[in-house]
């Protein structure tokens, strides 16, 4: 044709390929694509081509306009759900039968014809909606063919897990774990419309709840978000979750999916490659370097105002630091003691920290337990005296008042703690940070700069020996008492003890002592 209706260009001269069809109404719909350019002959070359092309896709995949209307309108609502979420597109794919399944693969398959082989973008986008296609028609074979028993709601996965996890690790790590499983559930509820089948977990499901956790605020738990839906929590103006936190969270997401797998209730093992590969997306922050307290840092602590005049109104917060310098135990382990673990030892004032009682809580069982005597220092502010007041008014606890929170953290002790030594003028820099566990390192180098030998700075501190033979750690039980009293008498530091106001005379004393 010298003319050809298929040719056709614009105000600019510019020429354009146009391609008409019928759609199910009986509505004309128009195809059109420029050639970018003005020259005749170019452009009919092109144009020829293009419709011999669509003439090949139309016989290819559709002999009926009729038909072809009904695929392209089938393949616009898909790619239109497909823009907004899971759990719109999903009840769509599950609306459409058989007829109109085949009618949707051929239209995308037609249109993966179309693009242009430089154009990647445009067949990636194609390439997804015939993979989830193709994976939707796939699952919802293997969800009719699953019994109901081994395809539980998730919710009822959830219980199944968190009950296994119960029995096996602390309390704190228990916590933890609900509270992200807690997460991960909600995430998915919400991308899934509400509770769902296991077997309906798939790799979509799994990238969406990823892509969203990375965007939740990282005070999400505040009053003022508690009744908002994710995908509100989302669009808010507030810091974003930390990497540290998102990490603990895919980390337990991850614990789960092996446990479903483990249970035989799923078998995509790309679910957890999914959140391997997107840790790395999200590198956690080089962690800074905590070091020990200088000496300036140390008279600043306890030369300060708080200890001179006995201001300090929780006891805690007066015993815990010293007991701390002269142990280098952790402060979840001073919080817990009990009166009982204030002990005679063959005539030595010892402290024992274990797990005795409910409740309580150790990092190893193998070297955090242990006994270590009491400095001479406390004994020389009353310590063995704060015990005896203690025991007098019945209480269990050596402070009753440190209560844990959810996370089984004493965090008021820590918090109240922590601003004390910033008070103090203690600095931190972005790589080495002063906090309450430079007590810790602060121990253990001293003892070395005394040249204690290691297994003796591990007994006392609560480290695992790297000098222990297996036949030390299974059949010698010796508490190395004497080795750690030697130690403890060459632990001093450049403080003036004596000018600490002893404890008897301080605010605690009113406000907790007075009223047990």
């Amino acid at each position: 044709m010298k003319n050809p209706t298929y040719l056709t260009k614009n105000r600019f001269s510019i020429y354009y390929f146009q391609y008409s069809y019928t759609d199910k109404v009986g509505r004309r719909k128009l195809i059109r694509k420029s050639l970018k350019t003005r020259n005749p002959k170019e452009a009919l070359e092109q144009a020829r081509y293009l419709w011999l092309q669509m003439k090949k896709i139309h016989k290819k995949y559709f002999s009926d306009s009729e038909i072809y209307g009904k695929a392209m309108s089938l393949l616009a609502r898909y790619e239109e759900y497909q823009k907004k979420s899971f759990s719109e597109v999903e009840p769509f794919l599950d609306e459409i039968d058989d007829e109109d399944n085949d009618l949707l693969t051929r239209a995308i398959n037609q249109k993966l014809e179309e693009i242009p082989k430089n154009n990647t973008e445009s067949k990636e986008h194609y390439f997804e909606l015939l993979t989830n296609l193709i994976s939707h028609k796939d699952s919802n074979k293997s969800l009719n063919s699953v019994p109901s028993e081994n395809n539980p709601l998730m919710s009822e996965c959830v219980q199944g897990w968190l009950t296994h996890k119960k029995t096996s690790v602390k309390d704190s790590t228990y916590t933890s774990y609900t509270q992200h499983i807690d997460i991960f559930e909600n995430i998915t509820n919400e991308i899934m419309g509400g509770d769902y089948r296991v077997r309906m977990l798939s790799e979509k499901v799994i990238r969406e709840f990823e892509s969203l956790l990375k965007r939740l605020p990282a005070n999400r738990n505040s009053r003022y978000h508690q009744k908002l839906k994710v995908k509100e929590l989302i669009e808010l103006k507030v810091p974003k979750i930390a990497a540290k936190t998102y990490h603990g969270h895919i980390n337990t997401t991850i614990d789960f999916l092996t446990w479903l797998e483990l249970q035989g209730y799923i078998d995509n093992t790309k679910l957890k490659t999914i959140l391997q590969s997107s840790k790395k997306s999200i590198p956690k922050k080089s962690a800074s370097h905590r070091v020990d307290f200088s000496d300036e840092d140390l008279k600043n602590l306890f030369s300060f105002v708080a200890y001179r005049n006995g201001s300090f109104r929780r006891a805690s917060l007066y015993w815990v630091p010293l007991i701390a310098l002269f142990s280098g135990a952790r402060l979840g382990e001073i919080c817990q003691l009990t009166v009982s673990d204030i002990r005679d030892v063959d005539g030595t004032p010892c402290i024992d920290i274990n797990e005795d009682d409910e409740g309580k809580s150790i990092k190893s069982a193998e070297s955090s337990k242990r006994l270590f005597p009491i400095h001479k220092t406390l004994l020389d502010l009353d310590f063995l005296g704060y015990v005896e007041e203690i025991k007098k008014k019945k209480q269990t606890r050596l402070f009753p008042f440190e209560q844990r929170d959810l996370n089984m953290r004493f965090h008021y002790a820590q918090k109240q703690i922590s601003n004390y030594i910033s008070k103090c003028g203690i600095i931190s820099t972005q790589n080495h940070t002063k906090t309450f566990h430079s007590f810790r390192h602060t121990v253990r180098t001293r003892l070395v700069d005394l040249n204690i030998e290691e297994r003796t700075i591990d007994g006392i501190v609560g480290h695992s020996s790297n000098e222990r033979s297996i036949g030390m750690k299974v059949y010698t039980h010796s508490t190395m008492m004497k080795q750690k009293i030697e130690a403890m008498n060459k632990l001093q530091y450049p403080i003036e003890f004596n000018l600490i106001r002893q404890w008897r005379f301080c605010k605690f004393k009113e406000l907790e002592l007075d009223i047990l």
